[in-house]
């Protein structure tokens, strides 16, 4: 994200709501790592948080429709080659490296623990060309079915973030007819979480004070609605909870279609992050323009907030590896700490190389695009 006074595409972005999305996308990459290093996998001591790794997945989703509506609001002057490229050097440029890691370091972990790899990851093992290829188009997470490129399994997240990318670009460019016939292909699964999305999406609409399209009372009925469902998860959680999962049996089973991850692990976390989302943008609607943020806090936010997506996407292969070669004490509370902290220093070190390759796929993509409009212009 950028600073006030620049454009994210074509949009300036006030430095309070650029440090807010830094810091909260960095949080949560860090809560799944997090998360995934207490498994049984990794030590057999602490209690295992996955739960919270997949809530912060729903949180990733709210702010993804939020920034990518930020950065796209209309389609009055959308350059529909220009967003794809966008999108995808910025998948690519984290998601190849890390898919040439995953191979690397499964590789090592197979030969290093083959008892330990393969009674845990030995079925995502089978098809590896398949698997990798599916991942690099990230057609992963089609009607229920999940196809994980070897252990790296956070990589399933990408199959819904490509799909939201793809559908909210043709809607941009009004081909409706072709969104509808993709939205069949990309199956229920997407589509469900989909409103999430759309939730963080409208959210901008609704709380950004450079593209004013609500009014006051609109604005008051998101936040009331908000404080609503907080208040009910707050009354009776399990009833909240239990209600989602009808809603979900409901649905898939009228369509016999497995929920695969669409969970209420999932979807109530998302919903309680749209809740939250729409106090804080709507507090930074009224307060933000006030708030002056050092120069110094806005760089540190950027350069935490760059290692987002590879925290996200390399951690769980160098877990698996670490863990198949024995390098620490799985008793250790200070030596999963030192690891931990280790290999997230490692994403650190990795994401400039990242952001390199990353401006590499936009010139060679747009170039490619170029050619193809001139060649069958």
């Amino acid at each position: 994200m950028t600073g006030q006074g620049q454009a994210a595409g074509t949009r300036i972005v006030p430095d309070s709501i650029s440090v807010l999305l830094d810091v909260s996308r960095v949080f949560l990459a860090l809560a799944v790592a997090g998360a995934h290093w207490t498994q049984s996998y990794f030590q057999p001591d602490w209690p295992d948080l996955t739960i919270f790794g997949v809530a912060a997945v729903g949180g990733f989703f709210v702010l993804s429709g939020y920034t990518i509506r930020m950065i796209y609001p209309d389609g009055k002057s959308f350059d529909e080659g220009r967003y794809y490229v966008d999108r995808l050097s910025r998948l690519w440029s984290v998601a190849l490296p890390a898919l040439v890691a995953t191979i690397c370091l499964d590789a090592v972990s197979r030969y290093a623990a083959p008892d330990f790899y393969m009674s845990n990851w030995g079925g995502e093992a089978d098809h590896p060309i398949f698997r990798i290829f599916a991942n690099v188009g990230f057609l992963t997470q089609l009607w229920g079915y999940s196809i994980y490129p070897l252990s790296n399994s956070p990589f399933w997240s990408l199959g819904y973030e490509a799909a939201f990318y793809l559908m909210y670009g043709l809607y941009l460019s009004r081909r409706y007819m072709l969104l509808g016939l993709t939205a069949l292909l990309l199956g229920p699964n997407i589509l469900f979480m989909a409103v999430v999305w759309i939730g963080g999406a409208a959210l901008y609409d609704v709380y950004s004070r450079k593209e004013r399209k609500t009014g006051t009372g609109i604005r008051l009925f998101v936040a009331g609605g908000a404080v609503a469902v907080m208040g009910l998860a707050a009354v009776d959680l399990n009833g909240f909870a239990e209600t989602i999962r009808q809603v979900i049996d409901v649905f898939f089973g009228m369509l016999h279609v497995d929920p695969a991850r669409v969970s209420v692990s999932l979807v109530l976390p998302s919903i309680a992050a749209l809740a939250v989302f729409a106090w804080v943008f709507w507090a930074l609607d009224l307060y933000g323009e006030r708030i002056a943020v050092p120069d110094r806090l806005k760089a540190i936010a950027r350069k935490v907030g760059d290692a987002t997506f590879p925290i996200y996407l390399f951690h769980f292969p160098i877990f698996v590896c670490v863990a198949a070669l024995g390098l620490y004490d799985v008793h250790s509370t200070w030596q999963k700490l030192a690891v931990f902290v280790c290999v997230i220093g490692v994403t650190f070190l990795i994401t400039p190389w990242t952001n390199v390759l990353k401006d590499i796929l936009r010139r060679r993509l747009r170039s490619g695009v170029g050619y193809v409009r001139l060649r069958f212009a």
